[in-house]
């Protein structure tokens, strides 16, 4: 009798993930256009409120010797970003 349920039980364990795989397998209701539409219209809002951009990056330069870090060159610059319709400058 123990054998009938631990048999029944060992195929219950090994039938539950391909039960959970199908049941995960239906689409509801999704409609991949809508969400397609509804990215391109986040995307069209978002490149409606960039505007010109200005940034300073800054490069540095060294190596390490004796667990430190010795800088031996440091530049800092100014970056403009223009944007224009359709495009970047």
């Amino acid at each position: 009798m123990k054998k009938i349920k631990y048999l029944i039980l060992s195929l219950a364990v090994m039938l539950l993930p391909a039960a959970l795989h199908i049941a995960a397998q239906e689409t509801g209701n999704i409609d991949p256009a809508a969400i397609i539409q509804r990215i391109l219209a986040v995307e069209r809002a978002q490149l409606d409120e960039i505007r010109d951009i200005i940034f300073e990056a800054e490069y540095i330069e060294g190596e390490l010797k004796d667990d430190s870090y010795q800088e031996k060159v440091r530049f800092t610059k100014k970056i403009f970003l223009k944007f224009l319709p359709d495009t970047v400058l």
